[in-house]
């Protein structure tokens, strides 16, 4: 696979990945993921097409690095941003989420002060994400 295809395709299942890691698959999750900008720019293929059995390692080892190298910095944080969207969709927040959240945001090269700074810049004033910071750092 090429390196745009990888690209592609990590970033489509980083989307897939956050909208199932809960159970739920709703529709406000799926129009919030057609809706960001980064998902639309790297589009791999049809949402429910997209099989994510085994994401964390091939997140780790392939896409994470691949995307890394490939987004800039601001493409990164909007990524994270739009991620957040797909999270606080359904009106829950799982544990499940936020480690997900940090996982790739650790596997594409951002710091957990910036995913922190992300995290509190788009939840400011959400009661509901009041614990996101404390599943995913401790």
């Amino acid at each position: 696979m090429s390196s745009d295809n990888l690209v592609n395709k990590g970033v489509s299942m980083c989307f897939v990945k956050m909208a199932k890691v809960d159970g739920d698959f709703v529709d406000e999750e799926k129009y919030n993921i057609t809706k960001s900008q980064v998902y639309n720019k790297y589009k791999y293929s049809n949402l429910k097409d997209l099989n994510t059995e085994g994401f964390f390692q091939k997140f780790h080892s392939t896409y994470g690095p691949e995307i890394s190298k490939s987004l800039d910095e601001e493409e990164k944080e909007s990524l994270i941003r739009d991620l957040i969207k797909v999270i606080k969709a359904d009106g829950k927040i799982h544990k499940h989420e936020s480690f997900l959240l940090g996982h790739i945001g650790n596997c594409i090269g951002l710091s957990p002060e910036k995913i922190v700074n992300i995290i509190k810049s788009e939840t400011q004033g959400d009661e509901k994400s009041a614990g996101w910071l404390s599943w995913l750092f401790g």
